[in-house]
């Protein structure tokens, strides 16, 4: 897949702030072996995650302040793990088969593209170094193309492993979106006598 196609997806729209300084450090790389031998050709995986994550976060203006790797003046850490991030392309030899491709004419795929993607999120409180939250989130697609699409979807691979990443990023706000009171209670209750 192209790398630039995995990260590349429309931003995060705002759907409310949480009134608390976030930090956001870079996530781990957890994935299975097989999966990270399988994307051993995307370079720092963990990087480009994480500055996808930070943008989109950023953008839709989830935190009154959100910086990276800096944890001076935060109320909350928001550490990372990446559980899934793969993308998979397997293709059909009927099509292919001459005599045999007629097959594509009823409706038989040439191929299938799975891409797949699952992150974990801790919310942690910066000064105590308690988990406050947790949220595990994940989402996957899949696409068959004909045997007319076939050098299309292979020059473009990796889009459906892009769209599983936008609304996985899409659950974790929404998720911490939810837990809003409870993230700013556990926060402002530390400092209470």
């Amino acid at each position: 897949p192209k790398a630039s196609v995995l990260f590349q997806h429309t931003a995060l729209l705002h759907k409310g702030t949480i009134p608390l300084k976030a930090c956001l450090t870079t996530f781990q790389d957890a994935r299975p072996p097989e999966e990270q031998k399988a994307l051993r050709n995307i370079q720092a995986l963990s990087d480009q995650v994480t500055s996808v994550v930070l943008r989109d976060f950023t953008e839709a203006r989830l935190f009154e302040s959100l910086q990276f790797n800096d944890p001076t003046g935060a109320d909350i850490l928001l550490r990372g793990e990446i559980r899934s991030f793969s993308w998979r392309s397997s293709f059909n030899p009927l099509p292919f088969i001459p005599y045999v491709q007629i097959v594509s004419f009823f409706g038989v795929p040439a191929g299938k593209n799975v891409g797949k993607v699952a992150l974990a999120l801790e919310v942690v409180d910066a000064r105590t170094n308690a988990v406050i939250a947790t949220y595990a989130k994940s989402s996957g697609e899949e696409r068959d193309y004909s045997i007319y699409q076939a050098q299309d979807y292979r020059a473009a691979g990796g889009e459906e492993t892009g769209n599983a990443f936008r609304v996985t990023v899409d659950q974790l706000q929404a998720a911490l979106l939810q837990d809003r009171e409870r993230l700013v209670t556990a926060v402002t209750s530390r400092a209470s006598p």
